[in-house]
């Protein structure tokens, strides 16, 4: 099975509301070693918080997929890695949605889209949590980017000029 990482990046941190953006980048390694990369996509969501943003990046990137992959979602929101490495939403499907303490879980509606996705394309999902060697490049460039709030689009690809974590 091949492997598919997600690096997403977001303009907003933390359970604050606000208008933000979120980018990610797909990479995956050819059968002769070398490295193949998406151009960057973004876009702006209203009225978001950091989790949602990371949530629609990581269902529009599996919404691209054409045969089932490992995908390795990089991210420094710390509570969609949880959410992915703890098999949570599988949990919350479960149990109708709820969460262990009976309330209905928040951004349902991006959750079900994911695994919808996953079960629909055979894909296997983990996390890794922190910075990853797109972060800084995500972070410098993220607000000079323009993006739709209607989903996203790629970035020119003039823009990319990550190496390592640096520019």
């Amino acid at each position: 099975m091949k492997t598919v990482d997600v690096y997403i990046g977001t303009d907003l941190h933390g359970s604050g509301k606000g208008l933000g953006k979120a980018i990610y980048i797909m990479r995956t390694q050819k059968g002769n070693g070398a490295f193949h990369e998406s151009r960057p996509a973004v876009r702006a969501a209203e009225d978001a918080t950091e989790s949602q943003l990371v949530l629609l990046a990581l269902r529009d990137a599996l919404m691209r997929l054409v045969y089932a992959c490992e995908v390795v979602v990089h991210t420094e929101c710390f509570y969609v890695a949880a959410a992915v490495n703890n098999m949570w939403p599988q949990e919350w499907q479960r149990s109708g949605w709820q969460n262990a303490k009976g309330r209905q879980i928040k951004d349902l509606f991006l959750w079900e889209g994911i695994l919808f996705e996953l079960e629909d394309g055979g894909h296997i999902l983990k996390a890794v949590c922190g910075k990853h060697e797109f972060s800084l490049w995500m972070k410098h460039e993220l607000p000079h980017l323009a993006a739709g709030v209607g989903g996203f689009e790629a970035v020119e690809q003039k823009v990319i000029v990550p190496v390592g974590d640096r520019y």
